[in-house]
C-alpha cells in the first residue's frame, strides 16, 4: 500500500547547538512523501483527531493524509 506523509526533519546535533547557546530554534520544515507497507504489518489504525489515519506497525506509529479508498482498505483488512 502507499499512502502521503508529512513529517518534519530536524538536525539533532543543530538542535543540541541551540539549547547550549540558549536560542530558539527555527521551526522544523515540512516535507512531504509517501509511505509504502503492507497491510499485514499494521497491528492497529483509527482516524485521529484531526482526521488522519494513524497506522501502529511493529516498527513504529506513521500518521498519514486521510485517504477514503486506504481506510476502506484497511477496515475490511480487519473485518
Amino acid at each position: 500500500m502507499k499512502a502521503k506523509i508529512l513529517w518534519y526533519d530536524q538536525d539533532e546535533e543543530q538542535l543540541e547547538k541551540y539549547e547550549t547557546m540558549g536560542i530558539k530554534p527555527p521551526e522544523p520544515e515540512p516535507i512531504e512523501g509517501e509511505l509504502f507497507f503492507s497491510p499485514e504489518d499494521v497491528v492497529v489504525t483509527y482516524i485521529n483527531s484531526g482526521g488522519k489515519i494513524a497506522l501502529h506497525t511493529l516498527v513504529g506509529t506513521w500518521v498519514v493524509e486521510y485517504d477514503k479508498t486506504l481506510w476502506d482498505m484497511l477496515k475490511g483488512f480487519f473485518r
